[in-house]
């Protein structure tokens, strides 16, 4: 009599009347495959590895799987066609290609991204993630989703309702800013900002230009060029110059809609070099 065996972890099946005396050699076989298929591990070296890497039965039979090794080279590891299961892989490689799951069934495929551990299933064609649902949002609504220390957050001072950014806490920036409205309790900028409307409830500070084509309003500016096309209004002086009771225009200075400061306001346009002073 000949023995015959499973299809997907090729488990032996005796035969009637097979092994007499010797039983225990397919049996005690047998159920040391089924303990690797419940808890086994395979360790994979992509090392050199480079295209389609066929998976041998004794490699898939685990469920965990850890990929490891300097990739050289883009892999995709294949199962052979119609096999199917559920794996944990853990993508442990370094270097800047990619890890493929797949099956020769050619069906879908996975990316294991570099560094992490996914749940994959493979259904005899199709590789999938054991889970699709989506990630759960972390905060309030409207509240834009970061980093922290490896899990999502949100925060009040971070919020989109998808017209409209809004900064609560100081905002920093090295380049240049463009945007339509901004509401900021401090704001410090190294380039440009640009915008339509503009308040501030802090200080600014600008050290390329501010251009404002609707409203400006805030507390303290310090600009070395500021130009608001509709109405600017500041509660304390805006600052040009040391001196704390007038301001030197020495930037580029235009005000269509004219400037307030305390008590005080001049309309029309302050060109460079010209003084204002505040009563008070």
């Amino acid at each position: 009599m000949v023995s015959s065996w499973t299809t997907q972890r090729h488990i032996e099946k005796p035969a009637n009347g097979d092994d007499v005396g010797n039983w225990n050699v397919p049996v005690n076989a047998d159920w040391d495959i089924i303990d690797a298929c419940l808890g086994g591990l395979t360790t994979l070296n992509a090392t050199a590895a480079s295209g389609v890497v066929t998976l041998t039965v004794a490699q898939y039979r685990s469920p965990i799987i850890e990929i490891t090794g300097t990739l050289t080279a883009a892999v995709n590891y294949q199962l052979p066609s119609g096999i199917g299961g559920l794996w944990s892989i853990f993508n442990n490689t370094t270097g800047a290609f990619t890890i493929t799951y797949s099956n020769a069934a050619a069906g879908s495929t996975v990316t294991l991204a570099q560094g992490y551990s996914s749940i994959v299933v493979s259904d005899g064609t199709n590789i999938g993630f054991g889970s699709t649902l989506p990630v759960s949002a972390a905060g309030s609504n409207t509240q834009i989703q970061y980093n922290n220390s490896g899990v999502f957050a949100g925060s009040s001072n971070l919020t989109w309702n998808g017209s409209m950014l809004q900064v609560g806490g100081a905002f920093s920036a090295s380049g240049n800013v463009t945007g339509a409205v901004g509401t900021f309790s401090s704001l410090s900028i190294s380039g440009n900002i640009s915008g339509a409307t503009a308040g501030f409830s802090g200080n600014v500070t600008v050290g390329g230009t501010l251009g404002i084509t609707g409203t400006l309003t805030g507390a303290l500016g310090a600009f070395s060029s500021l130009t608001v096309s509709g109405t600017s209004a500041f509660s304390t002086n805006p600052t040009y110059a040391s001196h704390p009771m007038c301001s030197v225009v020495s930037g580029q200075a235009g005000y269509a809609g004219g400037i307030g400061y305390g008590s005080s306001a001049v309309s029309g346009t302050l060109a460079v070099g010209e003084i204002y002073f505040q009563t008070v």
